[in-house]
């Protein structure tokens, strides 16, 4: 059984998106020890013990309540709303 395992591994063997993990992983959510990044490569890899103990200790059966989600997510969802209303004001009507 391998100690180390790539991202993509790690999405599989919990069912994620790889592109949930990679934002956990740019949020910082994912960190030393879980994730670490192999000497004199640019290579980024999960240590499988502790990353199985953080998601099952973190993520599984855990979901945010809304307050939550308005703390991460309101920067985002404010800008996607500015952005829609510029792009249909400056929509012409036929």
């Amino acid at each position: 059984m391998k100690k180390y395992i790539q991202l993509k591994e790690g999405a599989e063997i919990t069912s994620t998106p790889f592109k949930t993990i990679q934002r956990w992983k740019r949020d910082g959510e994912l960190t030393h020890p879980v994730l670490l990044k192999i000497k004199g490569s640019n290579r980024i890899v999960l240590d499988k013990e502790p990353f199985l103990n953080w998601f099952k200790e973190k993520k599984l059966g855990q979901a945010p309540s809304l307050k939550d989600n308005l703390k991460i997510y309101g920067d985002r969802l404010k800008a996607m709303r500015e952005a829609r209303n510029l792009v249909r004001r400056n929509m012409v009507r036929r």
